[in-house]
């Protein structure tokens, strides 16, 4: 192969992996619902531990954390000091979900309930304060649960 051919290719391959990557990056970046009531609502597909606990401790206003029994649980072992950034976690995929004995002192509440309707539904109990809603999820299930979500914040 020429040098020019091998230079056509090297930057094609150059640019499709800046885009893939950008493309990768925009999907699992935290995205603005607006606002709900006094609450700032948000979601955010596969956030990593760090990026979540950065993102936790710069809020303003007090968090309510909509997540899986897997990140839950995740994320508090990567992190057991980030709980104080918390108001509130709903754990919406696993109503059965148990503490970690070591949980048994945060200064917050963990509810676990079965799907996003009756989590949207404990976060309307707390609207009476400003608060942010953060919502989170993996792969499996993200756009159907983040459509449910939304459709949920219609509603109210």
């Amino acid at each position: 192969m020429d040098e020019d051919l091998k230079q056509i290719v090297r930057d094609h391959l150059i640019r499709s992996r800046h885009e893939s990557l950008a493309e990768l990056q925009q999907q699992n970046a935290m995205s603005t619902l607006g606002k709900v009531r006094s609450m700032d609502v948000f979601s955010w597909k596969n956030p990593g531990a760090d990026a979540l606990s950065r993102a936790v401790v710069n809020f303003q206003a007090p968090v309510i954390w909509l997540c899986t029994a897997n990140e839950c649980k995740s994320f508090f072992r990567h992190d057991p000091k980030i709980v104080s950034a918390f108001r509130q976690v709903i754990i919406y995929d696993d109503p059965t979900f148990e503490c970690l004995p070591e949980w048994h002192t945060v200064p917050f509440d963990i509810l676990a309930v079965e799907g996003i309707d009756c989590a949207v539904r404990a976060v309307v109990a707390e609207c009476q304060h400003h608060r942010i809603v953060l919502l989170t999820g993996e792969n499996e299930g993200w756009n159907q649960t983040l459509q449910q979500f939304k459709d949920q914040l219609n509603t109210i």
